[in-house]
């Protein structure tokens, strides 16, 4: 493996990347592997992503729009957002995974739960062809307690996948119910401790106990 270092970083990757606290020398300073994210596809399901965003260099792809009347594009960005964080060249963690934009959100921001589970079911089924490891990205898709979300979600954690939902922006202990599929798949929550929170953590972020 081949450690590199991305100096002039947002605080956001420092702070994963170094697990003491941060310093004058290291506020900045994202240390990963070189290879990190390849040969791994994320699915992405928000409101799309726009495959031609120079921060993806060329590793993005639509991969389907389970809204059924909306178009295939990124309608208000969310998705892009979100696949950037995830691997984009600039600000992402895992820098060359592959990323698949399964469309589930309005433009609007409004989601229908069918629509959901129709893009964890066509996600499913794609993963286990390429054969490839996959993760499952839920954008903040809050729709409250949904057995039937619960079942679609959990279910795709089960054939392998590995599942990732929002802990949400509340910035309250999270609660038992509202996070799909919360028997079985993780919950992404700030890393910063206390003494290192940043202003979007104090003023966004869940935590508790269900994180």
């Amino acid at each position: 493996m081949t450690a590199v270092n991305q100096k002039n970083a947002p605080w956001g990757l420092a702070r994963i990347s170094h697990r003491p606290k941060l310093t004058f020398a290291t506020f900045n300073r994202f240390d990963f592997e070189e290879k990190a994210g390849e040969g791994v596809d994320v699915y992405v399901l928000d409101s799309g992503v726009s495959e031609s965003y120079q921060d993806f260099e060329g590793r993005a792809s639509w991969g389907t729009n389970a809204t059924g009347d909306d178009e295939n594009i990124d309608g208000n960005g969310l998705g892009t957002h979100l696949a950037g964080i995830v691997a984009g060249c600039k600000h992402g963690v895992a820098k060359r995974a592959g990323i698949i934009a399964v469309k589930v959100v309005y433009a609007n921001r409004e989601v229908a739960p069918k629509a959901l589970i129709k893009g964890l079911e066509w996600t499913v089924e794609q993963a286990k062809g390429s054969g490839r490891p996959s993760v499952a990205l839920i954008g903040d898709v809050w729709m409250g307690k949904l057995a039937d979300v619960d079942e679609a979600v959990d279910a795709a954690a089960n054939a392998g996948l590995f599942v990732v939902v929002p802990a949400g922006d509340n910035k309250d202990d999270a609660p038992d119910t509202g996070l799909p599929g919360s028997r079985v798949v993780r919950s992404d929550v700030s890393p910063a401790h206390p003494p290192q929170r940043s202003s979007c953590t104090r003023r966004c972020r869940r935590y508790g106990r269900k994180i």
